[in-house]
Order: structure tokens, then sequence, then C-alpha cells
């Protein structure tokens, strides 16, 4: 797909004004490119995620025709998508007016600020246009010398797990670097850093095991020493650590959160060409993983920047200033079924820069338990601005809800949890106690709501199985939804693949498939 820069010479300058509004709102964000695109064009670019080279698959145009009917239908609008990238691109509907292109574009800009400043965006490539379409070219390739059936049939499988990644990689260091991992690499090795776990190789260590110095108890009089430290207790200690068996080790010594990586690194049936295109949707997942974690931040900091710009600096101008505000309202809307991350996002800053500026935070506010007192307090802080640029430089979404939805801020947006009432058809209020509506939003952000799975042993029962396991936090695994996800972890796998979890009673449960049929075996607890 060939984009050209449909922006008119109005258009143009309107950027150019918004642009050095947002420099001036203290946003730093990479150099963007404006694209406005048709309704075809732009649902062609939304369906392939933004990048108008991707490689063919059957989901892209299923997608793509979802939305050619959602939209043309009047369901729902999409109005702009941008593109992590360096520089920055930015779709933009043609079918809008002015006033909501002026909005989008100082939209946008924030966007970009976010991308280029957050920390989960820190490791992301910043050259993805380009990746993107060299992704696509290797996949050709393959299509062509393999056969299209074999390829997306592969990729299927792939894309049913790309959620199987360690999310927070960027933030957690899992695996740690390993000295003297295997026994023999440092027997003639004079650089032996740690020698833990060795049986050979480091002298003075052998020299202490000989011994049994190392096992001397340090006595508080001198002479107790011959009277503790017996010959006796010293040879017993001996030969206790020589008699002691090495542990076993198990591939991952650790669990393991990316299973694909684990994948990727140990399967013995993977080609070469699967190799390749399983490295390719593990790349791009992680690419899009800090867009998924960061969902109600991003897009409530872009409202936040994109509201204050085009009212208090003007740029909606007087001729748009009330169509900007129905249209406003309508982003902003209150969904009683789902979280709308515009909404919440942009409340939630906008309730942290007050706190901030009034000083409505600390022990002194907290232990403050006077209703009115704490509705009235201010410090004139004035701290609020820069409290929220950290903010969003330094959280994910998880971290953003837990520190930052408090109690009051649930209790005076009347943020409760709903349910439909079967008489009447009507939604009800269900539990209005702010610590679990609190946990209902981080229950479904926590891996998108979808369970954690992690490798324990990739040669499980010495048959080189591959054992899994699922972190239960109360919601037990969906059967259909497992045993679709066993199925395909066996076309990469090549063995039996078993996950380890829990039913809802307690008792642990195995899920088990060989390629051919599925078992399940249930212990009871004792």
């Amino acid at each position: 797909m060939i984009l050209k820069n449909y922006l008119t010479k109005e258009q143009n300058e309107a950027r150019k004004k918004i642009e050095e509004v947002a420099k001036e709102c203290g946003l730093d964000f990479f150099k963007t490119h404006f694209f406005m695109l048709d309704f075809d064009q732009f649902n062609r670019v939304i369906a392939n995620s933004g990048f108008p080279v991707r490689y063919n698959h059957w989901k892209f145009g299923m997608e793509y025709n979802q939305l050619n009917k959602q939209l043309g239908h009047g369901f729902g609008r999409v109005y702009e998508l941008v593109i992590n990238n360096n520089p920055a691109i930015a779709y933009v509907s043609d079918t809008i007016v002015p006033v909501h292109q002026r909005t989008i574009m100082a939209h946008v800009f924030a966007h970009v600020d976010f991308f280029k400043n957050n920390y989960a965006f820190k490791e992301t490539n910043k050259n993805m246009i380009n990746v993107m379409a060299n992704h696509a070219n290797t996949i050709n390739k393959y299509i062509k010398t393999v056969g299209e059936e074999k390829v997306e049939k592969f990729i299927d499988a792939c894309l049913s797990l790309e959620n199987l990644i360690d999310s927070e990689s960027v933030r957690i260091k899992r695996r740690h670097d390993k000295a003297c991992e295997e026994e023999d690499n440092c027997e003639n090795d004079p650089n032996c850093a740690s020698c833990q776990g060795c049986s050979s190789g480091c002298e003075e260590k052998d020299k202490k095991i000989s011994t049994g110095e190392e096992f001397r108890m340090k006595t508080k009089y001198p002479y107790m020493d011959d009277f503790i430290n017996t010959p006796e207790f010293l040879e017993s200690q001996r030969k206790k650590i020589q008699d002691e068996k090495p542990k076993k080790k198990t591939n991952p010594p650790e669990p393991e959160r990316d299973v694909l990586l684990f994948i990727l690194e140990n399967s013995e049936k993977l080609t070469k060409w699967q190799k390749d295109v399983l490295s390719i949707i593990r790349d791009e997942s992680y690419y899009f993983n800090p867009i998924g974690v960061t969902k109600i931040m991003n897009e409530g900091w872009a409202s936040y920047w994109h509201d204050y710009m085009m009212t208090e600096k003007g740029l909606a101008e007087d001729d748009g200033i009330v169509e900007y505000a129905i249209s406003n309202a309508g982003i902003l809307r209150t969904n009683k079924t789902r979280i709308n991350p515009y909404q919440l996002g942009i409340e939630l800053f906008r309730d942290i820069k007050d706190r901030w500026d009034k000083g409505k935070h600390g022990n002194e506010y907290e232990n403050e338990k006077n209703f009115q007192r704490r509705k009235k307090w201010n410090t004139q802080e004035g701290k609020g601005l820069e409290k929220i640029f950290e903010v969003r430089k330094t959280r994910n979404d998880l971290e953003f809800i837990r520190e930052f939805m408090t109690d009051d801020f649930i209790r005076e947006r009347m943020l409760y949890t709903f349910k439909l009432d079967p008489k009447d058809e009507w939604y009800k209020i269900a539990n209005k106690d702010p610590a679990h509506v609190r946990n209902i939003f981080l229950n479904q952000l926590t891996n998108f709501g979808e369970p954690v799975i992690k490798v324990l042993d990739g040669n499980y029962r010495n048959g080189k199985e591959l054992l899994l396991m699922h972190s239960f936090e109360g919601r037990i695994l969906d059967v259909i939804k497992t045993r679709k996800t066993l199925e395909n972890l066996f076309t990469l796998w090549g063995r039996t693949v078993y996950i380890h979890s829990k039913k809802s009673n307690g008792n642990p449960i195995l899920h088990a498939f060989n390629g051919l049929e599925h078992k399940t075996l249930e212990a009871k607890n004792k």
C-alpha cells in the first residue's frame, strides 16, 4: 500500500501551530508525519495495525472486512491511529471537520510524547515500519518455497500463542548471567567467577573441602576451639558434603515466563523457517505489548493534553468550541460494561494534578479522617504538573490504577460495579466497596485478563515433554481455550505438552495433549 501525504496548505499550517503549542506545554516528541486517508485506506491501515506493509494473513483481511461493515454502518468511530516509530506516523480520517482535525493533531503529539518517554517503550524498535516490511518479505519468501497453506497454518498456531511472552521484561530481569553453568566448563578456567555448584576446577575450594576447615565454628574464647572443632566433627562435615549428590539441573533453572523464547531455544521439532516465523511473531508481540500495558495511561495522557490545548490554549477557536465540546463529551462518556480508557485515564491525570497542586497526599493527609477537612485540604504545593509528567514516564496501567485510583477517587466518581438485573433488563449497582472496584480493574488489566503461563520443565518425565504452570489466582482455566492452546503448543514442541493448574475447589489438575488426544488428571487435596 502506497500512502501519500494529503495535508492541504491549511491543514499543514494548523499542524505547525499545534506543534508549537504542544512544545510550549512541555511535551517532548519525535518528528511526526501525518497522513489524511480516505475511508478505504484508513480501514486497510487499521486492519494491518498501522503498517502499510505486513505479511499476508487471513486475519488482517477479516479485520478489514469487519471494519468496513462496522464503521460503514456507523457503529463506532475511529479518527486516528499513531505508530510508535521515529519519525512517528499518524493516520487521520479525511472525513472529519477542521476542528476535529485540530483535536486529533493535538491528541497525536501527546501520544508521541508518551511513546518517546514512557519506560515501557524504552526497548521498542523505533524503525518498526521497515522491520515490518522485512518481516513481510521473509514470510512471503517462505510462502513461495514451503507453500502458502503450510506457512499460514503455522502462523495461526503462533498467533494464538503470541501472548505467551514476558510482559514485564522491560522492568524485571528474569534471566541472570550464568557463571560456571556447566561443571566441566571451569576446570581449566583461571577466571572462574563464583564456582557455585562446581565440583572441580577450583583448587582453593577443593582444598577447603578436603580439610573441612570451612566448617570450623567460631568460638568466643580461643581455648574452647579444640573442644568444639574436634577432628571428628570436621571430618564428619567433610564427608557430609562429599556424600551429597549434586542437585538435578532443570531446564529452565527457574520458571520461564517467556514461553515463546523457551520454545525457540529448545524445541527440536522446529525447522529453520518455522523458527524464523515464530521469532517474527514474538518480536512483533513485544513491539505491541507496551501499547497494551499502557492503554489507559496513553489515551488518558493524550486526552488530557488535547483538551488543554483545545480549550485553555484556544485551538478550538470561537467557531469550533461547541462542536469540540459535543464531540469530546462523546469520547469521554462513561460505560457501565467496560473500561473507557480515555475517560478513566484523563480523570486520573486530572486528579493527580489537583492532589499534588494542593498537597493532598502523604501521611498527614492520609491520616486525616474528617471528610470535610480532606475535601478543603490545600497546602498550595503546586507540584501537579511535575507529578503528572513523572507518572507519565515511570508507570504502566497496573501501577497507575493501583497507586492513584484512591478510595476518594472511586467514591467521588461513583465508580461502582454493575450487573444486569434479569427482571427488568437494567443495569444495577452490584458493589460500592472501593477495594472491590479497584481489584476488578486490576484483574482486567493483569496480563490483559489472560492467565499467566510459565515453563516449568522442558524435559518432563525425562522424555523431553513440556510442562507448563498456570499461576493460579482464583480464576480457573477455560477448558476449551486450554485444549486449543495445548494443541498449538504441541505444533511448536512436537511432544506431549502439559499445563498444571487448579480447580475452583483448590484441587491440582493437569491438562495434557499428546498430539492425538487430550487427558485431564485431577488430584485430591489431602
